[in-house]
């Protein structure tokens, strides 16, 4: 084995920024559509309740990929961990490693909580750019959390968004995050008490939880809206995803079996033929994003493993173009 560099959380917080983020993972997502990347569907360690093992109230995905367009391949062991708020560490914990397709040696390993987060973020903000009417000013967002305030920086990096409307669970968290989103970004962002209020005339609509319960309805949605679910479960009612004019997903191998759609698919109401669309292969080019004003566009994305590596490896070859960046040898 060669050299292996070693990339902090920091070092990715430092280099990896919303905007840059949003510009990789539009590349990737071309690639997905052009075919010039390859990855199996996540796989999942539950750590969850299963006897007879301990019930840690978390699981783990496994999450490769192979970018032709970079000749990198590598994987993902990114998890969450419901006990970790209780104990002051991040819900979300991840890693990464890139290896040489070509001899299978190792040449980067790295945190990838940050990646993670903002690729979230990265994504639903390349989905708005080609999804969403142009004219887009208000925003509305179900989730206050970290999410919740990664997709709203993505989202200001493509659209004009003059207002935000937020709702949780909790209403101390949505004015919470009205008051420090609000003096982040110079945005209005006003903090409701009812979903229905978050997504009635919103241009945007946007929702990250990891709650099972509807929290959109589809005769709260105006004309035109644009909706980006990304949560664990489904979010909104079976009529959103069933009456829109155009249903997409970042993959459908995994979003038929996880986040939004599976309860829809072994119902029998949606199968392939019911998506009109993967992002890539609108970023690709293969088919139009938002071709009307009028059209009402539901993207749900559950996350690939080429925005995550795409990232990565971003970041190593930067620092290796640099040098004197942290490593060892492994012999």
């Amino acid at each position: 084995m060669g050299e292996i560099m070693l990339i902090s959380q920091q070092e990715m917080e430092k280099r990896l920024t919303m905007k840059r983020a949003i510009e990789i993972c539009e590349r990737a997502y071309r690639a997905v559509g052009e075919n010039d990347a390859k990855f199996p569907a996540k796989i999942t360690m539950d750590l969850g309740e299963s006897d007879p093992w301990p019930n840690y109230g978390a699981h783990i995905n496994a999450m490769p990929a192979f970018l032709g367009y970079e000749d990198i391949v590598g994987v993902k062991w990114a998890g969450g961990f419901d006990d970790n708020r209780n104990v002051g560490k991040p819900y979300g914990i991840a890693c990464q490693i890139l290896n040489d397709p070509r001899h299978g040696e190792v040449v980067a390993f790295m945190d990838a909580t940050h990646i993670t987060s903002i690729r979230t973020g990265a994504a639903s903000g390349v989905a708005a750019k080609y999804l969403s009417r142009e004219d887009s000013r208000v925003l509305g967002i179900v989730g206050a959390g970290l999410q919740g305030r990664m997709n709203l920086e993505a989202l200001l990096q493509v659209r004009k968004i003059g207002q935000v409307k937020i709702a949780d669970q909790y209403f101390e968290a949505s004015e919470k995050y009205a008051r420090e989103m609000s003096a982040r970004f110079g945005v209005e962002v006003i903090p409701c008490r009812q979903f229905q209020d978050v997504a009635e005339d919103s241009d945007i609509v946007l929702t990250a939880t990891n709650g099972r319960d509807i929290l959109v309805r589809k005769q709260w949605l105006k004309k035109g809206a644009t909706l980006i679910a990304i949560g664990s479960y489904q979010e909104m009612e079976d009529q959103v995803y069933l009456s829109a004019d155009k249903l997409l997903c970042d993959s459908w191998a995994q979003c038929s079996r996880r986040g939004q759609l599976p309860a829809l698919v072994t119902a029998g109401k949606i199968d392939r033929g019911s998506i009109y669309a993967e992002i890539g292969e609108v970023v690709a080019g293969k088919k139009p994003g938002r071709e009307t004003g009028d059209e009402l566009i539901c993207a749900c994305l559950i996350g690939i493993a080429p925005l995550d590596i795409a990232c990565g490896y971003s970041i190593y070859k930067e620092m290796k173009a640099e040098g004197g960046y942290p490593s060892f040898l492994l012999r």
